[in-house]
């Protein structure tokens, strides 16, 4: 369709902006709720992403274990830093990550009516996301209280938008297909805005917009370390800033 004219990159640019105005916003301009607004768009257009890398990937274990790594990295400097244990968007995404793998595998079989193999990913599946459940209730760890960001519909989103992508199992793509995926990614987002109890969240749903325009190719480059080093790197920016910027006597710190 000639109106889907965003790649896959383009997408993920608008996400990591919108990141960027979000957390400017939580750390240096508290009083401007604006910028929060904005900044409900990275969450979902990353989630989609996140269903399209386990789509198009050539080796999912490898996906996965970079997203983990990631995730284990941070969490680990976030300890050091402030002493508490938070679980970052790269741990919520190796949940959705595992799931997705689990649910694709089921579809194939289900395409191949292997009914064995079927039941035992769905099973798989099904494992999958009581472990996502289980590992977001509210518990500790060492003593110290820990939460998994975005909670279990965080971890869930992608996971709607693979609910009916069977690209992965070899089935034609119709026109239809792209609606399809994201009006169940719609209902999965509405979902995650009801569980966050936070009226902002809602901005959310604008993220749809760069999403109906999204072509499903990758783009030119291949950027996905950018983004991945882009989350710890611009959050290290932003509190470098307000630490001078607190010494400086500015913003009220």
């Amino acid at each position: 369709m000639k109106f889907r004219f965003l790649s896959g990159n383009a997408v993920k640019t608008i996400a990591a902006v919108s990141m960027l105005i979000d957390h400017a916003g939580m750390m240096l301009f508290p009083q401007l709720t604006a910028l929060r607004a904005i900044g409900r768009l990275a969450m979902p257009l990353f989630s989609y992403q996140i269903a399209e890398g386990c789509c198009f990937t050539r080796n999912r274990f490898r996906y996965f274990f970079t997203v983990a790594l990631f995730g284990v990295l941070f969490s680990l400097a976030f300890y050091f830093f402030s002493g508490m244990i938070y679980l970052s968007i790269f741990s919520t995404f190796s949940f959705s990550i595992l799931t997705i793998c689990a649910l694709q595998e089921t579809q194939s079989a289900f395409l191949t009516k292997n009914r064995k193999k079927a039941l035992g990913f769905a099973l798989l599946t099904a494992g999958a996301v009581a472990c996502a459940y289980f590992a977001c209730l509210p518990k500790t760890l060492f003593g110290k209280e820990y939460f998994v960001d975005y909670g279990f519909y965080g971890c869930m989103l992608p996971v709607f938008a693979a609910l009916f992508d069977l690209r992965r199992a070899g089935a034609a793509e119709d026109f239809k297909a792209p609606l399809i995926r994201l009006t169940a990614f719609a209902a999965g987002l509405a979902l995650l805005c009801v569980s966050s109890g936070n009226s902002i969240a809602w901005f959310s749903f604008f993220a749809l917009i760069p999403l109906l325009l999204y072509n499903g190719k990758r783009g030119r480059y291949c950027l996905k370390y950018f983004f991945y080093v882009f989350y710890p790197a611009h959050l290290i920016i932003l509190y470098l800033i307000r630490y001078t910027a607190g010494f400086a006597g500015l913003y009220g710190f």
